[in-house]
């Protein structure tokens, strides 16, 4: 049995309300109503309607702010809102439009064009659910088979490792043995990054953030990365600073940083150069920034941005055909959860310059001075204690004076 509609009529003249009502008589709807923009939005908090029919111009609260509170709450920032109102000017529409409704009508409504008007926001409606559904099945449905991923990868990794126990291996098949496992990695990578990403899009991954020795962290990612430079005849050249620290989720950033190499490897020439780069950008509690330059093709300007999207590709056409899966999406999903940001730049002589910034950790308020620390007045405080203490006439001295010869006993209390 299907369920009925529901419509809230939000109107505070009670004719107004009656004349609707009759319209919609016609249609098998539920129909409540609201005399004001308080009202409305008790009833909505205790059952959201499939569609709202909401009047501008009421008092106490406008159908403007009702609107906008509306599309604040979660449970109700995709429900389908129609606006009534007398006001025919463009700017009224444009305001309602930005306040969050899907539709506007100037009243007197016709019947016809009232009724049709909530069929094209219900139809519309019940494909975003659709759609929403179908989605979130898909994304269950990959969510499993990734996760499913993880026993056969563990097997393979299991008998790769015992075959390389095996002294007597010849040469070639150490080195495929090698092929093997450095695949291997990549698609465990892989797998997490996929399941890391879906976490983030629900909302269920925050950065845990520590302090991290981020120099050590930068030079054994580029060790680790040393062995498919090595193969492709590529050198890492790491200026990163040592001694730098900074609280940074380490697992986290260090995958952006595989990912980063692994993207500057790949389009980087044999017999170039990779730089790995970046440090504090200004000392102790500033943002963390981390540089990586290649010297591959570049990347245009006009897929600067989309080239941090999931599995972007470029046209077949372009010079340089440019497929990143879900490496930079990583990166900026990482950035993100730390507060930050990613961007790419043409390099000066040849390649891109990927640059991901890391703002600190904001320090609490309570942490902003701490008891340690001597406490200093302000001069315009010292001034007056030593007007209090000595009169009027300590002020000819002026202000600089009273800092220094300040009794002992009249420090101002904290």
């Amino acid at each position: 049995m299907n369920q009925q509609t529901t419509i809230l009529i939000v109107d505070d003249h009670d004719m107004i309300v009656k004349t609707l009502e009759a319209m919609l008589s016609v249609e098998n709807y539920r129909l409540q109503r609201a005399e004001n923009g308080f009202r409305a939005l008790e009833m909505v908090q205790a059952e959201t309607p499939d569609l709202v029919l909401l009047d501008l111009m009421m008092p106490g609260m406008t159908g403007f702010e009702v609107c906008t509170q509306l599309r604040a709450r979660k449970e109700t920032s995709q429900m389908p809102i129609i606006v009534l109102s007398a006001l025919a000017d463009r700017r009224a529409l444009v305001s309602a439009m930005e306040a969050g409704a899907d539709d506007f009508i100037t009243k007197p409504v016709a019947g016809v064009e009232l009724r049709a008007r909530i069929r094209t926001m219900l139809r519309i409606r019940k494909q975003n659910v659709e759609l929403q559904q179908l989605m979130l099945r898909r994304d269950l449905v990959t969510h499993m088979i990734i996760h499913d991923f993880r026993s056969p990868l563990a097997l393979i990794a299991g008998a790769a490792e015992s075959i390389g126990a095996d002294s007597d291996l010849s040469t070639r098949s150490a080195a495929n043995l090698a092929r093997i496992q450095d695949g291997l990695s990549r698609l465990t990578g892989l797998v997490d990054q996929i399941l890391l990403l879906g976490k983030s899009e629900s909302g269920r991954l925050q950065a845990n953030r520590v302090a991290c020795d981020v120099s050590e962290l930068v030079q054994s990612t580029v060790l680790g990365a040393g062995v498919t430079a090595a193969r492709r005849s590529i050198s890492i050249l790491s200026t990163f600073p040592d001694g730098v620290v900074a609280e940074i989720d380490s697992d986290l950033v260090r995958r952006s940083l595989e990912n980063l190499l692994s993207n500057a490897l790949k389009y980087t020439p044999s017999g170039e150069c990779v730089e790995v780069g970046g440090g504090l950008l200004a000392g102790p509690g500033s943002p963390l920034v981390f540089r990586v330059v290649d010297g591959g093709p570049g990347v245009p300007e006009a897929l600067r941005e989309s080239i941090f999207a999931p599995y972007f590709s470029s046209e077949a056409n372009t010079p340089h055909q440019i497929g990143v899966g879900l490496g930079l999406p990583f990166c900026r999903m990482v950035a993100e959860l730390h507060g930050g940001s990613i961007r790419v730049e043409p390099n000066a002589l040849q390649g891109s310059v990927f640059t991901m910034t890391i703002p600190p950790v904001p320090l609490p308020v309570s942490e902003l001075r701490r008891e340690s620390e001597p406490f200093k007045p302000p001069v315009w405080a010292v001034a007056l204690r030593r007007m209090q203490t000595f009169g009027p006439a300590a002020m000819d001295i002026g202000i600089d004076a009273a800092l220094d010869e300040e009794p002992a006993g009249a420090g101002l209390a904290r």
